[in-house]
């Protein structure tokens, strides 16, 4: 019995139609690291210091770009860091307008977004209650998913110092095919 369910789920892999993966900007989240950076740099984004780290503009703000790959050099997850500062006001109108745009694009699924009410004391819910809010979607058709964070960088339990942590917006763009996992 455990042969013939082998043996169809191998003949079912091998059979399936296979499916597009997750994309940003039109590149898809595959491939290896080096790959992935070439067409990113035709894209506008720059090398930094860091060999792991690219950084540019997405929705006209300034980002770094971390790519993420497996031990087989295969990527699987593309994240973008937009660091807001210290202003809960700046970052939860940040975090709501990259939802809504998310939202309003038909190209994406969503899965899971609530927007976060204006006024709400994030730094405080980020410290006590949860370690970070977090929406998702998928691409329609394709392999993967996006999921957007909004946290709180050095979540120290010193108060000077966590009243001096940065928000971040993270937007993790991930084909979960190549993960490392499984």
């Amino acid at each position: 019995m455990k042969n013939l369910l082998l043996t169809l789920l191998i003949l079912f892999a091998i059979t399936a139609p296979a499916q597009e993966v997750i994309d940003f900007m039109g590149i898809p989240i595959d491939g290896t690291q080096a790959e992935l950076f070439g067409k990113l740099t035709e894209k506008g984004f720059q090398e930094t210091d860091d060999s792991s780290v690219l950084k540019g503009l997405f929705e006209s703000l300034p980002v770094e770009v971390l790519v993420l790959d497996n031990v087989r050099d295969k990527v699987y997850e593309l994240d973008i860091r937009h660091e807001v500062g210290n202003d809960e006001a700046l970052a939860i109108e940040r975090y709501n307008n990259l939802l809504q745009k998310f939202r309003n694009d038909p190209k994406y699924n969503d899965t899971y977004s609530e927007l976060i009410p204006e006024g709400e004391p994030i730094g405080e819910k980020l410290r006590s209650d949860i370690h970070h809010y977090t929406a998702c979607f998928t691409q329609s058709g394709k392999h993967g998913y996006v999921r957007i964070k909004l946290f709180k960088t050095n979540n120290w339990k010193d108060e000077e110092w966590y009243k001096l942590a940065s928000f971040v917006i993270e937007i993790e763009y991930v084909n979960a095919a190549n993960s490392p996992i499984g």
